[in-house]
């Protein structure tokens, strides 16, 4: 009786250690793809409030930003190499539209939040739009726009969610 009970044990045992593993990819892609409507709704958040339209391509400002708004399913433009990316309202000298790039450089950081550094379930996420703003010709103040948005979010009973607005910042 008492090697039945060992043996169901060790079969429940073992069968439960294979099972694990393919439940595991299963629910980091949801946790990827939660991930990545939460970086959609900020970007678009971001975007409305301080860079103009949600739907505008922008420019990823380096890799890891590129492949969270290719997951968030965000337009994207090209990099643009050397060639610096005016802001939409720039102006020449008489008052037309300045030539060349226009649009914002994003950059989308996340980091673990200061309060619960060693705490995976918790992250900040910072979006920031920039562009070299030009104004009658001349680029004033080092002619750089900037908007920031800090955001904390919560991985809770498998899915990221939007906590609350840290704090934004525009320059």
């Amino acid at each position: 009786m008492r090697s039945r009970f060992i043996l169901g044990a060790l079969l429940c045992t073992a069968s439960a250690a294979c099972t694990r593993p393919t439940s595991r990819p299963a629910a980091r892609s949801r946790d990827a793809a939660g991930f990545a409507s939460v970086v959609r709704a900020l970007v678009a958040d971001s975007a409305m409030t301080g860079a103009g339209r949600a739907e505008r391509p922008v420019t990823p400002a380096d890799s890891i930003t590129a492949r969270l708004l290719r997951e968030a399913g965000h337009p994207v433009s090209p990099p643009s190499g050397s060639q610096v990316i005016l802001c939409p309202g720039s102006t020449l000298a008489n008052g037309a539209p300045a030539p060349g790039l226009r649009g914002y450089v994003l950059r989308v950081e996340v980091v673990p939040a200061s309060d619960a550094p060693l705490d995976r379930t918790v992250r900040v996420v910072r979006v920031t739009h920039a562009c070299r703003y030009m104004y009658q010709g001349e680029f004033h103040r080092g002619g750089v726009f900037a908007t920031t948005a800090f955001w904390k979010v919560r991985l809770r009973e498998g899915r990221w969610q939007i906590q609350r607005l840290l704090a934004r910042s525009i320059t």
